[in-house]
């Protein structure tokens, strides 16, 4: 790793808005039939390499916990409608069970 991660960070950000720049030049020049695909290359080059910087060093952020609580409804109310939906398709379900019962006791009744 770097010695001085938050160097990396800050010189990633300046190749994505490098590359946004040119980008844009690039869209500029093909307004004016001028096109030059010099801008388009080095845009989409400084704009990755910015990315690459950025996520090579940066990590994910931990979690703070600010939104435990609405998480905590939001996994409540997704176990309810589960267990809703388990009800609804066993009262679906039933009643098909029960008539294929009684058919197939019939066809064993009309085949003796």
């Amino acid at each position: 790793m770097d010695t001085f991660p938050h160097l990396s960070t800050r010189m990633g950000t300046f190749f994505i808005l490098v590359g946004i720049g040119l980008l844009i030049v690039f869209v500029g020049t093909g307004m004016k039939d001028m096109t030059h695909y010099r801008f388009l290359l080095g845009g989409i080059a400084s704009f990755a390499l910015g990315v690459w910087l950025r996520r090579r060093v940066k990590k994910p952020a931990e979690d703070s916990g600010r939104f435990r609580a609405v998480r905590g409804i939001h996994a409540r109310n997704k176990e309810r409608s589960a267990q809703r939906s388990a009800q609804r398709r066993a009262l679906r379900g039933a009643p098909r069970r029960e008539q294929r019962r009684e058919q197939k006791k019939q066809e064993q009744q009309q085949k003796e």
